[in-house]
């Protein structure tokens, strides 16, 4: 359920884009047995501003993804969110045992 809002999100922004190309990467990858990586990247397009009201809902999701990493993964997860004028991009990663 963690990946789930930022997939939903690399849809609904990067499909608003009108780029040439519009593109959405997302990968997973299992570095051991207990650790996974998440990257999702998608375009966007500079010209399209969200209202208000898609603020506020992106907002809550990404809020929400925090505090649940936060209760089920305590100190064992990484989350770095980057954005440029044409690419979002997201990357996690969890430790699902504790050392």
């Amino acid at each position: 359920m963690l990946f789930i809002a930022f997939i939903e999100n690399a849809f609904k922004h990067g499909g608003k884009t009108k780029a040439h190309r519009p593109f959405i990467h997302i990968s997973f990858n299992v570095e051991s047995p207990d650790r996974v990586q998440f990257i999702i990247e998608n375009n966007v397009d500079p010209s399209v501003s969200l209202s208000l009201e898609e603020k506020k809902i992106s907002g809550f999701g990404l809020t929400n993804v925090k505090k649940r990493l936060e209760l089920l993964y305590p100190g064992r997860h990484e989350l770095h969110i980057a954005s440029t004028e044409t690419i979002y991009r997201v990357e996690m990663c969890i430790c699902i045992k504790e050392s």
